[in-house]
């Protein structure tokens, strides 16, 4: 029999009703008989992890199996999409009982399905998951010790003499919604890119997410609209992590800390860019270096609402308050009762 278990948003996690959600479950989402590495556990690497919208597997899930690690201290960050989602709303996770590996990432179920939404999406800074670009970077990557609140990895941006970026090319976008995990160490001269999107080679023409020194302000500028500060002191980031984000639609644009707005204005269409830094901008300004770690970096093509933010930051800041999890047990109701009816089977058989 396959095994499984249904995860459930939980009460007051989500504002409305929201579209296309996309959503992480972790190892703290996952019953222990799941991920212990026994018998009736998924496979370790998550090969045979497959997910529904509800048990009766009407409607399968495209799934991004990023870390699975059963047996001993485990370990899991699955990332799935939905095509609604709200309190109450479910998601019926199993163990297949065939499949032995995840679908490729162009499969109708696989990685980049997930991410349909969006232009550019990393979880190391080595891999984009939406599969639209590739990554280069200017030095090695430092994996970080300290991980985000989902657990999992982070990435180190080194110190502000430091001059350590990544890059890739990307596609103009008019509108477009910017979020990373960030926990900055220490702020340069004039603070820190956590990301820009810039002309090939200038950054006269740009859009970026950034910590400002002077003034000690967290914020986004967009040529051509310019500053837009969100009054929260960059100094008061450090040393802690926030999912930051900023958005533009060429009418209104906004920046968001930890899921609640907290400034917007009227804006308009920018100029053409399409080269995404994250760590510092080119050519090589050692002004704006970012020091600090960044476990996620997203690029959606959409501009997002308030309530998907914080539904957004809700599922990602603890996801073990977000779902609740159910038993996890055989299609026909638990492996107690199908033994059972083996057992009872079994005596039918010798009588007869």
């Amino acid at each position: 029999m396959a095994y499984g278990c249904t995860i459930t948003v939980a009460a007051g996690k989500i504002p409305s009703s929201q579209s296309n959600f996309v959503w992480l479950a972790t190892e703290d989402n996952f019953p222990t008989a799941a991920i212990d590495g026994g018998a009736t556990s998924i496979l370790n690497g998550g090969g045979n992890l497959r997910c529904y919208t509800d048990s009766t597997k009407a409607t399968r899930l495209p799934i991004e199996v990023v870390t699975f690690v059963t047996g001993g201290t485990p370990s899991a960050q699955v990332w799935g999409l939905s095509p609604t989602i709200n309190v109450g709303s479910t998601v019926y996770i199993e163990a297949d009982t065939v499949a032995t590996t995840q679908p490729a990432v162009n499969d109708t179920y696989g990685r980049n399905a997930v991410w349909v939404d969006y232009e550019f999406v990393t979880h190391d800074f080595v891999i984009d998951s939406t599969g639209n670009t590739t990554l280069s970077s200017s030095g090695t990557l430092q994996s970080s010790l300290t991980p985000p609140p989902f657990k999992g990895d982070s990435t180190d941006f080194g110190s502000t003499s430091d001059a350590f970026y990544v890059e890739a090319v990307i596609a103009n976008l008019t509108t477009y919604d910017v979020t990373a995990w960030c926990r900055p160490d220490a702020l340069g001269f004039n603070g820190g890119d956590i990301a820009i999107i810039q002309d090939a080679t200038s950054d006269s023409v740009q859009s970026s997410l950034l910590l400002d020194s002077s003034p000690d302000n967290f914020g986004m500028y967009n040529s051509p609209n310019a500053w837009l500060r969100s009054g929260v002191p960059s100094s008061s980031l450090l040393s802690s992590w926030n999912m930051l984000s900023g958005n533009n639609n060429g009418s209104n644009r906004a920046i968001y800390q930890n899921g609640a707005q907290i400034a917007a204005s009227s804006s308009s269409v920018e100029a053409v860019r399409t080269l995404l830094r994250v760590g510092g901008r080119k050519p090589s300004n050692t002004t704006w270096l970012y020091s600090g770690k960044i476990a996620e970096l997203n690029i959606k093509k959409v501009r997002n609402t308030a309530d998907y933010k914080e539904s957004e930051y809700n599922n990602q800041s603890a996801p073990s308050a977000f779902w609740a999890t159910s038993a996890w047990e055989d299609q026909g109701g638990g492996g107690f009762q199908a033994a059972w009816a083996k057992n009872a089977n079994k005596l039918l058989n010798w009588y007869n």
